[in-house]
């Protein structure tokens, strides 16, 4: 009997479905960080909108990947992890 497909032996695939379902998307989202103060996710169109806590300021970021964004609001340091993995990687327009 082939038991890869129980749900003990899932893997690692169905607990990033899980964490992906449990993310806030498409709403704007306060984050913990003294750099970024929300964040909105488009899942469908990969498109990460960030507003910045000192200017206010919010740029759209796109093809940002859904790991990507969670492993964004998984960093420790937002902040850090904006700047070493979306802010020159990605295409960008400002918002608002």
């Amino acid at each position: 009997m082939n038991q890869s497909n129980t749900p003990k032996n899932r893997g690692l695939g169905f607990l990033a479905k899980l964490m992906r379902r449990s993310l806030p998307t498409n709403q704007d989202v306060s984050v913990d960080s003294s750099a970024i103060r929300s964040v909105n996710y488009a899942p469908k169109t990969q498109q990460l909108t960030v507003t910045f806590a000192k200017s206010g300021k919010a740029y759209a970021y796109g093809c940002v990947a859904p790991t990507t964004y969670e492993e964004l609001m998984n960093a420790d340091s937002k902040g850090r992890f904006f700047v070493k993995a979306i802010r020159n990687t990605h295409p960008v327009m400002l918002v608002g």
